[in-house]
């Protein structure tokens, strides 16, 4: 299953962000996400949707963040229940 290795550009991730407005934030560990982030990939994959992410950030100390982005409520409910972060209503 193949990522893409160009980020889209601002536009778009609003436009993802408008789109799909129940939005999961999870904090990238030191090193990175590893087998993990495939297993997210896949957790999308097995429920036949697409994998939509938002814009990444850092905060004050530097750590980084992504947004994982889905249209419904329920489904970003499960993610979270699954791989960790919290609902963010927008930043």
């Amino acid at each position: 299953m193949p990522r893409t290795k160009t980020a889209p550009d601002p536009k778009q991730i609003e436009k993802i962000e408008r789109t799909f407005p129940h939005i999961i934030e999870i904090s990238v560990p030191l090193g990175g996400f590893g087998s993990k982030l495939d297993d997210m990939y896949e957790w999308h994959w097995a429920r036949e949707i697409e994998a939509m992410r938002g814009r990444g950030w850092r905060d004050e100390n530097g750590r980084f963040y992504v947004r994982w982005c889905f249209a419904n409520v329920i489904t970003a409910q499960d993610f979270a229940r699954e791989f960790g972060g919290s609902i963010v209503m927008g930043r």
